[in-house]
């Protein structure tokens, strides 16, 4: 990788966010900004969650408990929370509630599955008592090989190291005196083995963590959590604690620098699909570094910050070839649902163009709105040019089939068209 490549990345990462991950949960600890923007919407829904963080409100400082204590609760809602980060980036929060409209606490939308909308809203008297039957039977959707194929990755997708359990071999300290820790392997093999079942779906070179990189990952995560105060490349804008010393501190803001950084999560699955889902960012550049030109990464993390670092001063790259996210054929949905959906070049071509896009549900004959289309040279993961755009959300759906048409492209460039089908890459109980 060229020096001045780099340089730009960096530079592009601190100035747009596109290189910090949009936070999945905030600690309870740290208090954001808050800016309660509400959305009502028509009718209720109903809705399952597994994991991620209950807030008691929607500040976010309090935690109500674990969603995957409540993997069998139905929770109802009608109402979605635009939370603003202090970085000025937004999240959208769903209002978990009973049958009778009583608040239960507020998740992370990405975290909410949809099992039924209801023809009431909360407060009308006569609101159904029985149980959703959503009649999702997979044979329903899919043919014998496609069920083979899906079983298959399922199967894959079981057999990845996703403990958090006793994931230090050496546990950090952010006490009293500084320590950055270290993680055991198989934490930071899981999380190599789930960037490259993403990568496998698009037969890309599978990449290996570099042990130096890890060690300087781990300096990112830690100085991260010591400081506590959220996400920044470089640690701009972060205050260091006392007990850390200048050198240490130095040493974390550059492995910040090179990396994609989340909060929020803190299991390998979770921090690789937030990172591959990349929801909150006009440009996806972190799905890019995982699904570019990368062979090798350096794993950190420490509570719930992540440091993936994804390249350094040393060309540890090759050259990336074209990526249509969501990808042609069977593409987990949980990765492709409620964000932005691109296609990733190579080469490198006019920003000026206005790509059209359209997407089509071949499950129900119905085309699905497209808005927010967006073409960048940002270069994350060594693309040339990305395009981004953002189905309607309520509209993209697990077992359902959509064509995906772009035109209008720029350089004389050829049409894109292709279709992807969305299955559910953990079978609900």
């Amino acid at each position: 990788m060229k020096l001045s490549k780099v340089i730009l990345f960096g530079a592009l990462g601190l100035t747009l966010g596109s290189g910090t991950m949009m936070p999945k949960q905030v600690s309870a600890k740290r208090k954001p900004s808050i800016l309660r923007v509400v959305s009502s919407e028509a009718h209720v829904k109903q809705y399952r969650v597994s994991k991620g963080t209950i807030y008691k409100n929607y500040n976010l400082t309090k935690v109500k408990d674990k969603a995957s204590n409540y993997k069998k609760t139905v929770f109802y809602s009608n109402e979605t929370v635009t939370v603003k980060r202090p970085n000025g980036k937004k999240a959208v929060y769903r209002t978990l509630s009973n049958r009778y409209g009583k608040e239960f606490g507020y998740i992370w939308h990405g975290y909410t599955k949809k099992v039924k909308t209801l023809s009431w809203n909360f407060g009308d008297y006569d609101a159904p008592t029985k149980k959703s039957n959503t009649d999702n039977k997979e044979t329903n959707f899919y043919s014998s090989s496609e069920l083979q194929q899906i079983n298959s990755l399922r199967s894959k997708a079981t057999g990845i190291y996703n403990s958090t359990k006793g994931m230090y071999q050496e546990k950090p300290s952010l006490s009293g005196s500084f320590n950055p820790g270290k993680l055991n392997d198989s934490y930071i093999q899981g999380t190599v083995d789930w960037i490259n079942f993403y990568r496998n779906l698009y037969d890309l070179k599978p990449i290996i963590a570099n042990s130096n990189w890890n060690t300087e990952a781990q300096y990112g995560a830690a100085t991260l959590a010591a400081a506590d105060s959220g996400l920044s490349h470089g640690l701009v804008g972060l205050s260091k604690p006392n007990y850390i010393s200048q050198s240490d501190w130095d040493r974390g803001a550059q492995a910040t620098k090179t990396s994609n950084l989340s909060m929020g999560v803190t299991s390998p699955e979770d921090n690789v699909n937030s990172y591959i889902n990349d929801s909150g960012n006009d440009v996806p550049g972190h799905r890019e570094w995982i699904l570019g030109g990368i062979t090798e990464v350096g794993v950190g993390q420490v509570k719930e910050y992540n440091d993936l670092k994804v390249f350094d001063l040393t060309d540890h790259s090759t050259a990336p070839t074209e990526i249509k996210f969501p990808n042609s054929g069977l593409f987990p949905f949980e990765a492709s649902s409620d964000t932005r959906w691109s296609l990733s070049l190579p080469q490198r071509l006019s920003t000026s163009a206005k790509p059209a896009i359209t997407v089509h549900d071949n499950t129900t004959n119905k085309d699905v709105s497209v808005s927010k289309v967006l073409i960048s040279n940002a270069g994350y993961g060594e693309f040339g040019t990305s395009i981004s755009y953002e189905p309607d959300s309520d509209s993209i759906k697990e077992n359902h089939s959509y064509t995906i048409n772009i035109s209008n492209l720029p350089n004389g460039m050829a049409d894109v068209s292709y279709s992807t089908k969305l299955f559910p890459i953990h079978k609900a109980d």
